[in-house]
């Protein structure tokens, strides 16, 4: 590792040790500009052994019963692993990796479903509950049916805070040109009735509709419109607020970059897809392009912000562990729940140099593995 490296690493580590972003989750405080254009053009090799106290590698266990695609979202609850797929599995997994079982089942029955399109966790009932058109189906932690509710919102991202209540974000939709705001999150009270909504600040005419995201922390919740720079929270009291002035400058999509005639310049291009909190840092879960999710994360620790590249490759953007791409999908007290590529597991036994015992019996048709950051 280069001298200037070193020395990044080390101011870097004493900074994430010594300063936490002031908890936002009761009053709000003035905008805080972040420059992510510069941080991405000034990416850097980052030492994750440097970054984090400990690091551990968990293969999921693999069979017949518990397949999984490419996992979509990641939530852990009490000791347990919750992670849904592309081809609509819900799994639950202890920390070691044990499956445990599924979420509900797929079908068309009252108790079941034919299409997820969120889940999240009731943390005060402890119940997994789960977003099919338009219909919420709670169950318990070992995937019995509890019950349903008509939320009457379709195909959205949603959240549920620590009293129960329900946040939907709505898709990024285009708009007839007559059409200058539209509603972007609605708030449910845990038995499906409306409580409040929220507009967009910008919206768009014309292009490719996208999902937009929403992230909770101790009850406070963080989200962006896909046409602004600004990221908002909602706190406890459903007041609202701008915190961040998220500018990704040239990286940021435009209205005309939604359309498929300018996917060629998309690879150049990031949006944000993740917001995950804890004590110590902040990271936004960048990703690039529009389609797939090659997901980039950069971190914001108060004072500076740091895009990864790969320390042996530079244009590999992105965390790494020994040459294995891990992507954050999660934070839970603190630790950040990633996805370890397989592809970079199954390339290094190939070379003789995986350095990390739990990962000798990984194949290509192995469950996906996790790696915890602590």
């Amino acid at each position: 590792m280069k001298p200037n490296q070193i020395l990044f690493l080390t101011i870097w580590s004493l900074i994430i040790v010594s300063c936490s972003p002031k908890s936002k989750t009761k009053d709000f405080q003035s905008v805080t500009t972040l420059n992510i254009e510069k941080a991405i053009t000034q990416s850097q090799a980052v030492d994750v052994n440097a970054l984090f106290k400990k690091i551990e590698f968990i293969p999921l266990e693999t069979n017949d019963e518990a397949l999984l695609g490419d996992v979509l979202k990641i939530r852990k609850h009490k000791g347990f692993y919750y992670l849904y797929d592309n081809t609509g599995n819900l799994f639950r997994f202890d920390t070691e990796g044990k499956f445990m079982n599924r979420i509900g089942a797929i079908g068309n029955g009252p108790e079941e479903y034919n299409t997820i399109t969120d889940f999240t966790i009731d943390m005060k009932n402890d119940l997994v509950v789960v977003n099919s058109l338009g219909k919420l189906i709670c169950f318990t932690i070992e995937g019995k049916f509890v019950k349903s509710l008509r939320s009457g919102v379709n195909e959205q991202v949603l959240d549920m805070d620590d009293t129960g209540r329900i946040f939907y974000i709505l898709p990024d939709k285009v708009q007839p040109a007559n059409v200058t705001s539209a509603e972007v999150i609605k708030v449910l009270a845990p038995d499906g009735s409306l409580i409040k909504t929220f507009n967009t600040a910008k919206i768009r005419h014309s292009g490719l509709s996208v999902f937009n995201q929403i992230s909770q922390k101790n009850g406070t919740m963080y989200y962006k419109e896909e046409m602004g720079h600004l990221i908002y929270a909602i706190n406890p009291n459903l007041e609202k607020d701008s915190i961040y002035d998220f500018n990704l400058g040239k990286y940021a999509f435009k209205e005309m970059d939604f359309e498929m005639s300018a996917k060629k310049k998309w690879e150049s291009l990031y949006r944000l897809d993740k917001i995950l909190i804890t004590d110590k840092f902040t990271c936004f879960n960048l990703q690039n392009g529009l389609i797939g999710k090659n997901i980039c994360p950069l971190f914001w620790n108060g004072k500076g912000l740091v895009f990864p590249h790969s320390e042996e490759d530079s244009s590999k953007k992105g965390l790494f562990i020994n040459g294995i791409k891990i992507t954050p999908m999660a934070e839970s007290n603190n630790e950040i729940i990633c996805l370890a590529s397989l592809v970079d597991i199954l390339e290094k036994k190939k070379s003789d140099n995986l350095k990390f015992e739990s990962l000798n019996n990984i194949t290509e048709a192995s469950n996906p593995v996790l790696c915890i950051l602590k």
